[in-house]
């Protein structure tokens, strides 16, 4: 193909006008915009995630409270991947328990098993609209390294859309919750996310991922739910000054915070994790 071909099929084209309209935005900041403009969005919210964690949901669920309370008939649209196709293509009762909620919510909840871009659209159809588009999934972790645009405009905000649902979808059917799978899946998740975490620091430091941690050290952090520094010290890896993930645990706690309280570790008596 011509270069210019493919441009002209991959890419959408901005006005010089609706570049003032774009802002670039780290992970810390795309909530704090994204927040503020739920809060102000007139008549929907469409989200597109491959992946839900209860963190994350647990965070926008008081500002989607605000918003559909201030908006009754407001529409909410969730497009994301089955729970059995987020984390080892097995069912994972922390993934119902969060499309589960956002049925009882309110939301319309489609899924796609491929589904791989991640959008934010408010108010769509409307000349208000704001669209959020970049690498990080708006109802899963965020971390300090994924980079997002805000683009304000109607047409944008349809283009976007166009070229992100690719595929068939299919209303999302409420499956029953099983509280004995729960903790396990939940564990499951976590450790995912904290595995997805290691890649993307891998990236950040131009070094492999066992460079980071080992897999050992995510699975004992998932296992034990370390909340202060002495516990994060029975970690072998942690007992080194220097080790990398010292300088992410904000991004540790919150990935891990689902765990919190279900899980007692040394907090029960336990003295070494390789004992």
């Amino acid at each position: 193909h011509d270069l210019k071909d493919i441009f002209i099929d991959n890419t959408i084209p901005i006005s010089k006008s609706q570049t003032k309209d774009i802002t670039i935005l780290n992970s810390s900041s795309y909530y704090r915009f994204l927040k503020n403009d739920i809060l102000n969005a007139k008549n929907s919210i469409f989200m597109i995630s491959p992946f839900v964690s209860e963190n994350r949901w647990g965070k926008l669920r008081d500002i989607f409270q605000i918003f559909k309370s201030k908006k009754p008939d407001a529409k909410i649209e969730i497009i994301t991947r089955p729970p059995d196709k987020m984390y080892n293509n097995e069912l994972n009762m922390s993934a119902v328990k969060v499309l589960n909620e956002l049925i009882d919510f309110g939301a319309i909840v489609k899924v796609n098993k491929k589904i791989h871009s991640k959008l934010v659209v408010l108010d769509l159809g409307t000349k208000y609209a704001i669209s959020y588009w970049g690498s990080l999934n708006p109802l899963s972790f965020k971390n300090t390294t994924e980079i997002n645009t805000r683009l304000e405009g109607k047409e944008i905000a349809e283009q976007l859309i166009e070229i992100s649902l690719a595929g068939k979808f299919y209303p999302y059917q409420k499956i029953e919750f099983i509280n004995d799978n729960y903790i396990v899946d939940l564990e499951t998740s976590v450790l995912k996310q904290l595995k997805d975490f290691r890649w993307t620091l891998a990236g950040y430091y131009g070094r492999q991922p066992g460079w980071i941690c080992s897999n050992e050290t995510l699975d004992k952090i998932v296992e034990y739910v370390p909340i202060k520094e002495n516990e994060f010290k029975m970690i072998p890896q942690f007992t080194r000054r220097n080790f990398v993930l010292w300088n992410h645990i904000l991004e540790i706690e919150e990935i891990i915070s689902p765990l919190y309280g279900h899980k007692n570790g040394a907090r029960s008596g336990q003295t070494n994790l390789f004992n």
